[in-house]
């Protein structure tokens, strides 16, 4: 039998036809509509082209949205239009089959966990550089959600603070100060797409990338740090070395080993992977 894994993103889904770990039928299509009819019928066409006729038996779904404590889908930041229950209704309406969704990040981790650097290492981090910043954490040879179900989305932790004054413009009266909060996601990657990718804006990139990994090493010191989502065509060895550069001038406390910093051995398609292999993590949503 025969699994089938899907991965939707801020701006691209994917869909894969999978046999033990095996990508067997693969497409990647591009989307720019954010509603929600839009997204189903792409994800259709998308499961259509992979499945052809073979017998599946489930079917993963990769959504990047947080899920909570009782492993529902409940937000979802980059992509307003998506309903996931709704479209996990509609999948498992046409196919006839289980359908499971989790977090895409935490999906693509389990190809990891299984196939990737899971064999080296039982603790480790996956952290998602695509639009938005995914994570997952790898705790015990497990996915660690945390008791809230959505540990480790790194992407909305705060790095900048900046204090500015208020003006009359501004519709203050008091002239005192407004705060404003950064996420990690926000002045690494959006930044990063948004810029002409000189040198300078790669540097930059690399730097602000290493400020979240510092703070990751410092909250869990895992022994790797597995990187995949759609800048993985970006690291090579030297933006890695720019990275850990950059870390290490970070650096508080004096002599703290730093993980390895490695790439998603499936890169950008660890998303569909794992999403293949939802239906054996019982926490998964079912439909």
């Amino acid at each position: 039998m025969y699994t089938i894994g899907i991965d939707i993103g801020a701006s691209k889904i994917a869909a894969a036809l999978v046999r033990n770990g095996r990508i067997l039928r693969f497409r990647k299509t591009e989307f720019k509509a954010r509603g929600g009819h839009a997204i189903k019928q792409t994800v259709l066409r998308a499961l259509d082209s992979v499945c052809g006729n073979a017998r599946i038996s489930s079917i993963g779904i990769g959504v990047p949205c947080i899920f909570t404590a009782a492993g529902r889908p409940s937000f979802c930041p980059n992509i307003r239009g998506l309903n996931p229950l709704e479209l996990s209704r509609a999948i498992a309406k046409q196919y006839r089959v289980r359908v499971f969704m989790e977090n895409d990040a935490k999906a693509a981790a389990m190809a990891e966990l299984k196939y990737g650097a899971g064999r080296k290492s039982k603790n480790f981090v996956f952290v998602a550089l695509g639009t938005g910043i995914g994570g997952a954490i790898i705790a015990d040879g497990k996915i660690y959600k945390g008791g809230l179900g959505w540990a480790g989305e790194f992407g909305h932790t705060i790095i900048k603070i900046q204090n500015s004054k208020s003006s009359a413009k501004s519709g203050s009266a008091s002239g005192g100060k407004i705060q404003e909060y950064s996420e990690w996601e926000r002045v690494s990657t959006k930044r990063f797409l948004r810029s002409k990718k000189t040198p300078k804006d790669v540097n930059e990139f690399a730097k602000t990338i290493a400020l979240g990994f510092v703070n990751i090493t410092y909250a869990l010191a895992p022994e790797y740090i597995v990187i995949g989502g759609g800048f993985l065509s970006l690291w090579d060895s030297q933006f890695n070395r720019k990275v850990l550069s950059a870390m290490r001038r970070m650096s508080i406390l004096p002599g703290p080993s730093f993980p390895k910093i490695i790439r998603s051995k499936f890169g950008e398609r660890a998303g569909v992977v794992g999403a293949s292999l939802l239906m054996y993590d019982r926490r998964s949503t079912k439909k």
